[in-house]
């Protein structure tokens, strides 16, 4: 049974509204300095999504769950429609949400991710954090120190770090749901239907290190964003507005001018 849940959120500034949608293993915490930015021109709402951050966690992890919960979000802060920026998992989310209701959304910017299927890149990785003992981490530093074992960026791994909390009796536990992330991963990526087209304004951008929005991918999301542009970042891996903040900006205070 479809049920949505009420998300927890963060509000900053004043004026039209901008929904940030964070990435898989993500938060809002993630987004908190930009959107100190932006929100000198907007209302900026940064969510967490369901079994991520502070929001409520669920068996149900689905694409058209994550929807019914930004819509119910949207109803519950009296937004008939918003800016949405989806980074990653959020990108995902927010592009099958701007093909459904496309009325709800005004632009749409999508962070370094395609409408195509990456389940390949994440089985392996998910399966080795639900299988990473945290329990008997004695310390960050030491948890920063095994997760080379799967990536050699600092970034990456303080991104992971930032999913642990510590449990009173020690070690430490996840914040985010895993194990219901790992039994839906089918629902992070995917294609949309030939019939879903969205035509209001579209921002992609790439981080030019990053191989997930790639020359060939830019056909498909022409076909169901006609109205696209495709920027890149150079200097940029994934996680581009982390990577070049001020370019990212940049970028995206070029495309609310349009």
């Amino acid at each position: 049974m479809l049920l949505f849940m009420k998300l927890f959120y963060r509000k900053n500034g004043t004026g039209l509204p901008f929904i940030i949608i964070h990435g898989l293993l993500g938060s809002s915490d993630n987004w908190l300095t930009l959107s100190k930015i932006f929100a000198k021109d907007f209302a900026v709402y940064l969510i967490d999504l369901r079994n991520h951050g502070h929001s409520p966690h669920s068996d149900e992890f689905t694409i058209q769950a994550m929807i019914e919960d930004v819509l119910e979000f949207m109803k519950d802060q009296r937004l008939d429609s918003a800016i949405i920026l989806g980074h990653s998992l959020g990108g995902w989310i927010a592009m099958n949400f701007a093909v459904r209701h496309p009325d709800k959304v005004d632009k749409l910017i999508i962070e370094d991710f395609a409408p195509k299927e990456y389940y390949n890149d994440l089985i392996g990785f998910l399966e080795w954090l639900l299988n990473w003992d945290i329990a008997s981490l004695k310390s960050l530093r030491e948890g920063d120190r095994q997760l080379e074992e799967i990536s050699n960026d600092p970034a990456v791994r303080g991104f992971i770090l930032k999913n642990l909390k510590r449990k009173k009796s020690g070690g430490f536990e996840w914040k985010a749901n895993l194990e219901a992330i790992q039994n839906n991963i089918d629902q992070v990526s995917g294609y949309l239907d030939d019939d879903q087209i969205f035509e209001k304004p579209t921002l992609f951008i790439r981080g030019g290190n990053s191989d997930y929005v790639q020359q060939r991918d830019e056909a498909l999301i022409k076909k169901h964003f006609p109205a696209a542009e495709i920027k890149t970042i150079s200097g940029a891996g994934h996680w581009v507005h982390a990577d070049e903040p001020e370019e990212f900006v940049r970028v995206l205070q070029e495309f609310f001018l349009l």
